[in-house]
C-alpha cells in the first residue's frame, strides 16, 4: 500500500495522479482531513481509496 497524504491538495493530486499511472490503483490511499474536498479520489471506478487520518484525539 501506498499512502498519500495531503490528498486533496495540489501536490498530492498530482500526486496520486503519476502514482495510478505507474502502479495498480488498489495499492494507493488518498489521506485527507477533509474528505469532501477528495471525494473524487475515492471512487472505486478509479481504484482508489480515501481515508480520514484519525489525528483527533492524537497525543502530542
Amino acid at each position: 500500500m501506498i499512502a498519500v497524504t495531503g490528498a486533496s491538495g495540489q501536490l498530492g493530486r498530482a500526486t496520486i495522479g503519476h502514482l495510478v499511472e505507474r502502479v495498480d490503483a488498489a495499492r494507493v490511499v488518498a489521506v485527507t482531513r477533509t474528505p469532501a474536498r477528495a471525494a473524487d479520489l475515492g471512487g472505486a471506478d478509479q481504484g482508489g481509496r480515501l481515508r480520514r487520518p484519525g489525528l483527533d484525539g492524537a497525543r502530542r
